[in-house]
Formats: structure tokens, sequence, C-alpha cells
């Protein structure tokens, strides 16, 4: 009788052991899948989503990049110095390489150029060195994660490059309801879309001083309209946003 007393004993301590091992992986397997969902968002799934995933993406607050900004319309600049250079001399291309010549009289463009740089190595994002042509910078990999260099639709029209601490974050997106469909290239339908956003910081590297040589990218107004072309399979693309506010946007 005690004998199997005991078997029956070790029979169901083996068998709560068995459960604990199932409910351990299946909390494993949970807490995998919620990890992923969370690095990994479920793709947008209304044309509305997919507008609001893009757009998102787009940086606004910015500090040019190896040039002395001028604006030459509404959020939209072109340099008035600038020491970016292409590099010919191996298989692999920088990202981006800005040199400094010796200055052989004062100039206060190119001066506030190397402050900014000279800033931004502190920050980390830009590395310094010589070069028979001058001084040399360069992207560090921290850096490489702010850079920006592409239109998208911020209206940087000849993709000059940024190194940017913010991106629009979309408080409200909703079609136009004052504006009818047009038709637009190809076979597609033009749509107005209203958009309500707000400057989001992804990073705190951007100081003060930094900041004060800031500009601010597309777009200049708060709501915004963005100019969707839509085509018969689903497919879409945005017009970047214009560098003066449209006639019919409103507050």
């Amino acid at each position: 009788m005690g004998s199997s007393r005991l078997s029956f004993v070790m029979d169901l301590r083996r068998g709560q052991a068995a459960l604990n091992s199932v409910v351990f992986a299946l909390c494993t397997v949970a807490a995998g899948e919620l990890a992923f969902a969370a690095s990994h968002p479920r793709p947008p799934t209304t044309p509305l989503e997919s507008i609001r995933a893009a757009l998102e993406r787009q940086y606004h607050d910015c500090i040019p990049l190896g040039w002395d900004p001028e604006r030459v319309g509404s959020h939209v600049y072109f340099p008035t110095a600038n020491v970016d250079v292409a590099e010919h001399d191996g298989p692999f291309q920088a990202l981006w390489v800005g040199i400094v010549p010796p200055r052989r009289a004062p100039d206060a463009r190119l001066a506030r150029v190397q402050s900014v740089m000279d800033q931004l190595v502190g920050a980390g994002l830009l590395r310094r060195s010589g070069d028979p042509r001058g001084t040399r910078y360069n992207l560090t990999w921290y850096g490489q994660q702010f850079y920006d260099g592409d239109a998208g639709l911020t209206g940087n029209l000849e993709d000059w490059p940024y190194l940017c601490y913010s991106r629009l974050r979309v408080v409200r997106l909703a079609w136009e309801a004052s504006r009818r469909d047009e038709r637009g290239p190809g076979r597609s339908v033009l749509k107005h879309v209203r958009v309500w956003w707000t400057p989001e910081t992804i990073s705190g590297w951007a100081t003060p001083s930094l900041r004060a040589h800031a500009v601010a990218l597309q777009p200049a107004a708060n709501p915004a309209e963005a100019i969707v072309y839509w085509y018969r399979d689903g497919e879409w693309t945005m017009r970047p946003f214009s560098s003066t506010p449209d006639r019919h946007q409103r507050s």
C-alpha cells in the first residue's frame, strides 16, 4: 500500500512537472509573439493608414549638413556656401564627406558651417580628421541614423544633406470633404487629404546651440493639405507638400 501511494505521488509530481514545462513553453512563445508584434507593427490596412505611415517617416526639424542655408521659399532652402564633396578614390563611397579648405580670408558663411560641424563632432554625429585639402568631416555610425538627403515630401528639391532630430507625427488625418476628386496622371484619381501634425523629437543630441541653426522642412501649414494620386490597382503616390500654403487651406 505504501509503495502504491509513493508511486502515485511520484507520477503526480512528474505530471505536474510536465504541465509546468508546457505552461512555461506556451508563455515563452506568447512573450516572443508579443515582442515580435511590438517590433513589427501590423502593416497598414486602409488608405489613410498607409498615408499616415508614409507621412510619419518624414523628417521635420533638421540641421543643414555642411552648408549655409538661405531661405528661398516657405520652408525651402538652398546653400550659399557648401563644403560637401564627392569621393572617387575607392569602390565604396562614404554616405557623406565634408572638407573645409584652409581659408586665406575670413568667410562668415564657412565659419558658421564649420562651427556647426564642430558641434556635431561634440555630439558624436561627425568625426573630424586631417586631409591634404583641409579639415575633413565624416558621419559616424551614430550620425548616419539621422541623415536625410532625400526629397521625399518635404520640399528638399535637390536632396541637400541634413541631420534631423524630429519627425512628423500625425495627430489627425481625413479626406478633404470640400474638395472633389479629380482626374490625375495616368489612370489615377487625384484626392486631397488634410493633415493635422506636430513635430516629434526622435533624439536628444540637438543642443540649444545646434537648434539655433536648424531649419523646418515642409509642411509649412498646419493643418496641411496633401495631394494623393490613387490608382485603380490600389497603388498610390503623394505629391510633395507645396512650398506655399494652398488657397483652400484653412485652420
